[in-house]
């Protein structure tokens, strides 16, 4: 089936590209904004309360979103009984410690250098499996990463200068 001169498939695949954009940049400002609305929030509020109605509303908010995807489809939502222990695992290693020590971090640090640590992680996460002898990247893949450790280098060197009270590195 064609409607003015594309076809019905074409036109279905760009607005759901076009939807995927728009859903990351969203997802990139969100998240991005979160490390300075935490920390403005934190400035009211003790971190262990702010973390307990983090993990109170988290959950129902998650149970709502899958209510909405799935509507009618429930059961397809509900993981397979011997894949709960990883997501109970994940769930309390995953979410709690590392909302926790992140939470703490922001609380500690700036919010600009709690998102330069936690942005890093990718960076780490290659360098313990290299360190492991795991799955090698893909040259282009590690021409990214070693992108990314020089500008989260530069970006550290330059915050110790600044906070040490040199200026600029050089």
């Amino acid at each position: 089936m064609r409607t003015a001169g594309r076809s019905v498939v074409a036109t279905h695949s760009a607005t759901m590209h076009r939807a995927s954009l728009i859903a990351a940049l969203v997802t990139m400002v969100v998240w991005g904004a979160n490390f300075t609305a935490t920390k403005v929030v934190l400035a009211e509020m003790s971190v262990a309360s702010f973390l307990f109605l983090r993990f109170l509303w988290m959950p129902m908010l998650g149970f709502a979103a899958l209510a909405w995807i799935y509507r009618g489809r429930w059961r397809e939502a509900i993981p397979l009984r011997a894949d709960w222990p990883r997501f109970i695992a994940c769930g309390l290693i995953g979410h709690t410690v590392h909302v926790g020590i992140v939470t703490w971090g922001i609380n500690l640090s700036t919010a600009f250098s709690s998102a330069l640590v936690l942005t890093s992680g990718p960076i780490f996460t290659l360098l313990i499996l290299a360190a492991l002898g795991g799955r090698k990247a893909a040259p282009a893949a590690g021409r990214g990463y070693r992108g990314g450790v020089f500008r989260h280098s530069a970006v550290f060197v330059g915050q110790i200068c600044r906070r040490s009270g040199q200026g600029r590195p050089g």
